[in-house]
């Protein structure tokens, strides 16, 4: 088994069985799984005339990203920018903001804040004097702080 991401893949065969923590996967047959649980993942392979073997199990955890709810959205732009960049966040109620562009040094190279934030604002950070290069964009709320990337040219 090789894993690329959160597939597996077997070897080349005529059929496939997929095992989960010992247990058959019912009506999974392919040569690729996509897997959505931690555990022990173990496949038997058959040639045309039905002979199996099965592979070594495989452990694998999966890192989860969190769904951000509906309610609240993050739109930056343009990305990659100049030296200004526009931020709105829609929350669900009005709140506290504070939104900070970082390099990856962790050191702050602008932010805004904003005590009673509407939600859909558009904020504006000037980036003017920060050189180009890879940052993170954070934009911390009362409920939850949201992390991206962000590219100055």
């Amino acid at each position: 088994i090789t894993r690329q991401g959160s597939v597996l893949t077997a070897s080349l065969a005529e059929g496939y069985r997929w095992y989960h923590n010992g247990v058959e996967i019912p009506g999974v047959t392919t040569r690729q799984l996509g897997v959505t649980q931690n555990g022990m993942y173990v496949v038997e392979v058959f040639n045309a005339d039905g002979c199996g073997r099965r592979s070594d199990p495989l452990e694998v955890i999966v890192v989860g990203v969190e769904t951000l709810p509906a309610a609240f959205r993050v739109d930056a732009w343009p990305d990659p920018n100049r030296g200004v960049l526009q931020v709105a966040v829609t929350q669900p109620a009005p709140g506290p903001l504070h939104i900070s562009v970082v390099n990856l040094l962790g050191q702050e190279v602008a932010s805004v804040r904003a005590n009673h934030a509407r939600s859909g604002s558009v904020h504006t950070l000037d980036l003017g004097q920060a050189p180009t290069g890879l940052y993170l964009l954070r934009v911390q709320t009362a409920q939850r702080v949201f992390t991206r990337r962000i590219i100055r040219q």
